[in-house]
């Protein structure tokens, strides 16, 4: 759309909520927040299908043993070198510049 926008990303695991509603320890589950520009996250995901054009943030989720994202390899942001066709990337499309990136509120 030609504009700036602030996206976030948030990787964290699920805590295991007990039967008294406390959380003791993590569960296997994942979960993936990505959020676009001043959006209320947390209303846009429970209430997307519910308030029209409302899509400004979402949410995934992944089980399995691994505890955390794994990074040891590069971590490609904004476009792709020439990868096989069968390498796991879903969008190869990014059009775009990118600036004032920060990860753990580190530049």
């Amino acid at each position: 759309d030609g504009q700036w926008h602030s996206v976030q990303v948030q990787y964290y695991n699920k805590p295991n909520i007990g039967r008294t509603g406390i959380p003791h320890g993590p569960s296997g589950e994942k979960v993936a927040v990505v959020t676009v520009d001043d959006c209320d996250t947390a209303v846009a995901i429970q209430f997307r299908n519910e308030v029209e054009n409302y899509t400004c943030a979402a949410q995934g989720t992944q089980t399995g043993s691994k505890k955390s994202l794994d990074l040891t390899g590069p971590l490609l942001l904004g476009g792709v070198p020439n990868l096989p066709e069968d390498f796991p990337v879903r969008n190869r499309q990014f059009v775009g510049c990118m600036r004032s990136l920060t990860i753990d509120s580190k530049p």
